[in-house]
């Protein structure tokens, strides 16, 4: 993930604030206030809030991405005890066959 926002997505925020701002502006009753110096700077602001909203889960969806790749979605190294095993899961619950089969991560199967 790269973190940065598409130029077309940024394009797409662009007329979909000025939309938004438009049918405002016409339930408002304030058509032929549009295309002035005060929808402009609503539509700006609509834009910056809605781009920030993006940017912000962005944000959030790489350091969360980031955070588990690197420490819950590791594989487990196979090492002398998990050869004992057989590549199959431990019993455990005294061995009479009641106990439950759980895999070498804890997983109950």
């Amino acid at each position: 993930m790269s973190g940065q926002i598409h130029a077309d997505f940024l394009r797409l925020l662009w007329v979909h604030a000025d939309k938004q701002m438009r049918l405002y502006y016409e339930s408002m009753g304030k058509e032929d206030k549009i295309r002035n110096e005060a929808f402009r700077w609503a539509r700006a602001e609509v834009f910056n809030y809605d781009k920030t909203s993006v940017g912000r889960a962005i944000a959030f969806g790489c350091s969360t991405r980031c955070h588990l790749s690197v420490h819950s979605l590791a594989m487990p190294r196979s090492g002398p005890d998990d050869a004992s095993h057989g590549g199959r899961g431990v019993v455990r619950g005294g061995g009479g066959g009641g106990g439950r089969v759980t895999s070498p991560r804890g997983l109950n199967l």
